[in-house]
């Protein structure tokens, strides 16, 4: 690189990493500010929560037929058969919190909450027996089966977000 290139590369640089850096210490603080007014249970729960959320978002973008990346492919949906083997663990009894929207029916109505919790953990089963066969296709449909247990046990176990 010369002159004027070479600066503006290391402008660019220098730009990204004070972005990068900044943005981490704001979403450090923002995750300590919540997760100190959530009792551990809420804070683990709704981290696990966002870990589903973010291991299908990226199976979407991996599953969409731009990126060849089957390793990863494989990772995310291992990821997500993991957190269903363990969902059912991360309600204890009464651990409600205003910050929390998880309804008092998953204790009022524990047999079906847990059946819900099941059909999950079966439906990331079969997502990640699909994925290790490497028919993406396939592993797509398994994923939005896995989206749709996801937004039936919402529909009845979670307050609506607050306005």
């Amino acid at each position: 690189m010369h002159g004027p290139v070479k600066r503006w590369t290391a402008v660019v640089a220098a730009a990204g990493v004070m972005l990068v850096g900044n943005t981490g210490n704001l979403s450090a603080q923002g995750d300590s500010n919540r997760q100190a007014a959530d009792p551990p249970a809420v804070a683990y729960r709704k981290a696990m929560m966002r870990s589903n959320s973010a291991h299908v978002s990226s199976l979407r973008a991996l599953l969409g037929g731009e990126l060849n990346l089957p390793a990863h492919v494989l990772h995310h949906t291992a990821a997500l058969e993991a957190n269903g083997r363990i969902s059912a663990h991360i309600f204890p009894e009464g651990s409600t919190h205003p910050n929390s929207r998880a309804m008092d029916e998953i204790w009022n109505k524990k047999d079906e909450f847990a059946a819900q919790v099941t059909v999950f953990a079966d439906a990331t089963r079969t997502l990640n027996a699909i994925a290790q066969r490497g028919f993406n296709d396939q592993t797509l449909a398994a994923l939005t089966v896995v989206r749709q247990t996801c937004r039936a046990c919402h529909t009845a176990f979670r307050k609506p977000a607050a306005q």
